[in-house]
C-alpha cells in the first residue's frame, strides 16, 4: 500500500548509522536513569539523618534492608511514593517530549541525528507513544532489537520498522517523493506489518509476470485494465 502525499525518501547515507544510534541510545539510558535517581536522592538528603544514611561504612556486615526500612520510615510512604511518581514522570517526560521536537534528546543531540515519520516530520503523539512502548519492550531483548540498524539500508531497529519511523542525520535533506510500504510477515501464526520507504516510481509495472516471491505479503497497486481501443487492436494483431 502505498501512502498518503506527503511520503519522502532520503539518500541512503542520510540515514542514521548504527553506530550513531547506540551512542544516542547510551546516552539516552544514561540520562534516563540520573532522572529516575535524582529525585530519590533528594528526598533522602532532606529527610533521611545522615547516621541513618551512612550506617553501613566501615560495617563488616552490612544490614541494607534495615537501612532501606530506615529510609521508608524517616521519608514517610507518602513523600516516598510521590518521589518514585515524579522520577517516573522526569522520565518519562525526557523520552517522549524531546523526540517531538526537531532536535530530540540529548543523545540525538550529540550524535547529530533525529526522528522523522514518513513525511519527514518529527512523527505524531499516536506513533510516538508506539514506538516508546516497544523501546521499552524492546530493552528485554538486550539490544537484539538494534541488529537490523547494522543491515537495513534505511538502518531502521525493530522498533521503527514497527512503528513506521526512521532515524536520519540532523541535516539531511530529502532526496525526493517516496512510497511508504507496508510488509507483512508471519512469525509462527502470527502476521506483523513492518513499514518501509522506496522510491516512487514514475510508471507501474503492467506485466502479467507475478513477482518472485520474497516471503513478504505486500500491499501493492492493481495492474490497470486493458482500454476497449487497446483490446480491439490486440485482438485484430492476434489474428
Amino acid at each position: 500500500m502505498s501512502d498518503p502525499s506527503g511520503t519522502v525518501i532520503y539518500r541512503d547515507t542520510d540515514y542514521a548509522s548504527g553506530i550513531r544510534r547506540l551512542i544516542a541510545a547510551a546516552i539516552d539510558v544514561f540520562m534516563t536513569i540520573m532522572l529516575l535517581t535524582i529525585p530519590l536522592f533528594v528526598a533522602t538528603a532532606l529527610w533521611v539523618p545522615k547516621d541513618v544514611q551512612n550506617m553501613n561504612k566501615d560495617v563488616a556486615k552490612p544490614d541494607f534492608a534495615k537501612q532501606r526500612r530506615l529510609f521508608f520510615e524517616y521519608i514517610g510512604p507518602e513523600r516516598y511514593y510521590t518521589t518514585v511518581a515524579l522520577s517516573i514522570v522526569l522520565a518519562i517526560s525526557y523520552q517522549v517530549l524531546p523526540r517531538r521536537t526537531r532536535g530530540g534528546t540529548l543523545g540525538y543531540r550529540i550524535a547529530r541525528i533525529r526522528l522523522i515519520g514518513h513525511d519527514g516530520n518529527p512523527p505524531p503523539w499516536r506513533q510516538l507513544s508506539k514506538r516508546i512502548l516497544l523501546m521499552i519492550a524492546g530493552v528485554f531483548t538486550w539490544g537484539l532489537v538494534f541488529i537490523p540498524a547494522f543491515r537495513r539500508k534505511k538502518r531502521q531497529a525493530l522498533h521503527d520498522q514497527l512503528a513506521a519511523t526512521w532515524m536520519v542525520r540532523t541535516n539531511a535533506v530529502p532526496l525526493g517523493p517516496g512510497q511508504l510500504i507496508y510488509k507483512t510477515r508471519l512469525f509462527g501464526t502470527y502476521p506483523v506489518t513492518f513499514a518501509d520507504i522506496e522510491p516512487e516510481a514514475e510508471d507501474i509495472d503492467n506485466s502479467d509476470t507475478p513477482a518472485e516471491s520474497t516471503g513478504d505479503f505486500s500491499f501493492a497497486a492493481e495492474p490497470r485494465p486493458k482500454s476497449d481501443e487497446r483490446a480491439a487492436v490486440d485482438a485484430e494483431l492476434s489474428q
